[in-house]
């Protein structure tokens, strides 16, 4: 530490949830921070349309509900994997391919239960 500085003290649980209150919304909501959103997600999904009617892929699932899928896009490349934003609200594997095109990879989109469906615990869990 130079000359004057102050050590930090460590911040308590109640300070951080009071720093943290009213940003949440905001932290994990990105539309929020736009006039709309929706034309945003509409071109996302046009794009995906677009990718998945240009390229060779195809649906493999991962697990027993029916939005675990991972939409695979091959190629004798290697490997992005796109986990989609959207805190389990919104987008999914479908809206994710807009990626792919121009990739000299394979692609490979996944999709995950949303909420209110799957809740945020201890990692995802679906009801």
């Amino acid at each position: 530490m130079g000359h004057g500085a102050e050590r930090a003290r460590p911040v308590s649980g109640a300070e951080l949830a009071a720093a943290r209150a009213g940003r949440l919304d905001h932290d994990y909501l990105p539309g929020l921070g736009v006039a709309s959103v929706q034309p945003y997600l509409d071109r996302y999904a046009e794009r995906s349309a677009a990718a998945r009617a240009a390229l060779t892929w195809r649906a493999l699932p991962y697990g027993a509900d029916p939005a675990e899928q991972v939409h695979f896009f091959p190629a004798t490349a290697p490997l992005v994997v796109f986990v989609h934003g959207g805190c389990w609200q919104l987008l999914d594997e479908w809206s994710s391919a807009c990626g792919a095109p121009g990739l000299v990879a394979a692609f490979a989109a996944v999709g995950q239960p949303l909420s209110p469906h799957a809740r945020v615990a201890a990692g995802l869990t679906s009801d």
